[in-house]
């Protein structure tokens, strides 16, 4: 698995930044992921995203939002999948 991991992070260095501001940020929201990214590279990263989620390398989980009325938002969180995480150390 930490092969995919490799060959992702040097066909694509946006999946290294991703995987770098998730491993730093457990449980970081979607959005979050997004912030620093400009709208022209947004499809790109989410493209980057999806690969990475495809592979099982990311987990996407979901979650109640804190306030009452964002309650029935369901908020998207990520992990590091754990099976590889210890290993991620190694390439970051």
């Amino acid at each position: 698995m930490i092969e995919k991991v490799k060959d992702l992070i040097h066909d694509d260095a946006r999946c290294k930044t991703i995987i770098k501001k998730v491993y730093e940020h457990p449980y970081i929201e979607l959005k979050e992921v997004y912030k620093d990214v400009s709208k022209e590279n947004r499809s790109f990263y989410e493209k980057a995203l999806q690969k990475l989620m495809d592979e099982y390398i990311l987990v996407e989980l979901t979650s109640q939002a804190g306030s009452s009325v964002e309650s029935r938002v369901p908020k998207k969180i990520l992990i590091i999948n754990p099976e590889i995480s210890a290993e991620l150390e190694e390439i970051l």
